[in-house]
């Protein structure tokens, strides 16, 4: 799930712009009085899908990222909350009087329209979504207005780097790595050759058995010899049980949490169940990587120039009046989504046309 959203994210991130033109019940939303239209938001969705599609196949859009909610919907959602946000960010620009010389369009377009001539399936299926020189040009403006506007902020908002140290300072921790070497012997509450849950009865074996193990390893036996005797893991069992060392989202929570609380030499105190069953677990070294605060002041520094940034925006957003058309906004959802079904079924026919034909040809041969 957090994969898929953070994908979107970083392409939707590329700056969405539009113009404010449209017609009255074609409207998918306004704000501040201009309107988005729904032509304008489909070109946008046109615009930006054959990225995803050319990444990821045709059959990406139907891919449930949360529950009940596919790809689609994610992205179409997430495209027009961005055109609203950058159109926000265009009115204050304008107030700004932050404009872009001409020059630098046109020499941006011609960079923009080279990248596209040369990829020739990618430039077919913008024609196909109505995506032409006139409507790209505009989007090239209007992009470089925003980055001016994102700059300016900066320069306004220039990050100090005592705030930059106490940054550091109070979020230690996001700049250390710490990692454990330990081992375990696992009483797996799963068949993992069929990937299915043990019955109940079984469960409560493995439990006692593992109960009866910890005491041993309490009264001194070998825990090496006990995992090659005793675990169900089959990858660490025949070297006594060795994990190697590993970072906290290695394992699952669970046990990660268990074995970063202990200190070298200690064994769990009880047993330790999770998913896969139960462990008793061995920590023999722990190691910590602190990044030095030299290495890492201008990401730090980046990163609250960019909080700034946001928070200056979402003030806009929160004085802003938007109204959004959920009817029109619907409408304009089927449509795409009806439109990516088609073009999935071509695909689909062509590919078996195209099988049909090499075997005819096999066959000939």
């Amino acid at each position: 799930m957090k994969k898929w959203n953070k994908v979107i994210a970083s392409v939707v991130s590329a700056t969405l712009l539009f113009s404010g033109c449209s017609v009255g019940g074609n409207t998918v939303a306004s704000v501040n009085g201009q309107k988005i239209s729904k032509d304008l938001y489909e070109k946008t969705l046109g615009l930006y899908s054959p990225s995803y599609e050319m990444q990821f196949g045709p059959d990406i859009w139907n891919t449930e990222i949360e529950s009940g909610v596919t790809f689609s919907q994610k992205f179409q959602e997430e495209i027009l909350e961005k055109m609203i946000d950058d159109e926000i960010i265009l009115q204050d620009a304008a107030k700004k009087e932050l404009t872009v010389p001409e020059e630098e369009v046109n020499a941006e377009f011609d960079e923009l329209k080279k990248s596209i001539d040369s990829q020739g399936q990618f430039k077919t299926i913008l024609e196909g979504n109505g995506i032409d020189d006139e409507f790209l040009k505009e989007q090239v403006k209007k992009d470089l207005t925003v980055k001016k506007y994102y700059n300016t902020l900066m320069t306004e908002n220039e990050v100090k780097e005592d705030e930059v140290r106490k940054y550091y300072d109070e979020h230690i921790d996001e700049f250390t790595s710490s990692q454990v070497k330990a081992s375990h012997i696992l009483f797996a509450k799963k068949d993992f050759d069929k990937n299915e849950d043990l019955p109940k009865e079984e469960v409560a074996k493995k439990k006692e058995l593992a109960e009866k193990v910890l005491e041993m390893v309490k009264n001194g036996q070998n825990f090496a010899d006990l995992a090659m005797k005793y675990s169900d893991d089959p990858g660490s069992a025949k070297n006594g049980g060795d994990l190697g060392y590993f970072d906290k989202s290695t394992m699952v929570k669970e046990f990660s949490d268990a074995a970063f609380s202990m200190k070298p030499g200690d064994v769990s105190s009880g047993i330790v169940e999770t998913e896969f069953g139960f462990h008793i677990i061995k920590v023999f070294d722990k190691k910590e990587n602190v990044q030095k605060f030299e290495d890492v002041k201008q990401a730090i520094s980046s990163n609250l120039q960019y909080q700034k940034y946001e928070s200056v925006i979402d003030g806009l957003k929160k004085e802003a009046k938007i109204k959004k058309n959920e009817d029109v906004i619907k409408k304009a959802r089927e449509e795409f989504v009806k439109k990516q079904e088609e073009k999935a079924k071509k695909t689909e026919e062509s590919s078996g046309t195209e099988a049909t034909e090499q075997t005819d040809n096999n066959t000939k041969k």
